[in-house]
């Protein structure tokens, strides 16, 4: 399993298709858009069709996306506003921080 982190300093949408051909299973993107807000690409879509986002900035918030099943665990961030725990395929916890 292949799991890649970025702080892409925003315009995510613009460079994620950098990220296809590496063919990792997990993205863990720091300062990318909400993608509930904005358009990405449909080869990303196509390639990472599940995700978690949080953020105050519809420009610039933290994204775990993954080409597997994911559940936010709801853990309790101690305070971090930029924090993601969710759990893939019903087997393993990712942090996204």
């Amino acid at each position: 399993m292949l799991i890649i982190s970025w702080n892409c300093s925003g315009a995510f949408r613009k460079k994620c298709k950098q990220i296809i051909e590496y063919d990792c299973d997990i993205m863990i993107a720091q300062e990318c858009e909400n993608p509930n807000e904005v358009e990405y690409p449909k080869e990303f879509k196509i390639c990472m069709p599940n995700y978690i986002w949080v953020g105050d900035n519809k420009s610039k918030g933290l994204a775990v996306f993954s080409k597997h099943k994911l559940k936010d665990n709801l853990w309790d961030s101690g305070g971090n506003k930029y924090f993601i725990s969710c759990r893939v395929n019903d087997s393993f916890d990712v942090l996204g921080v």
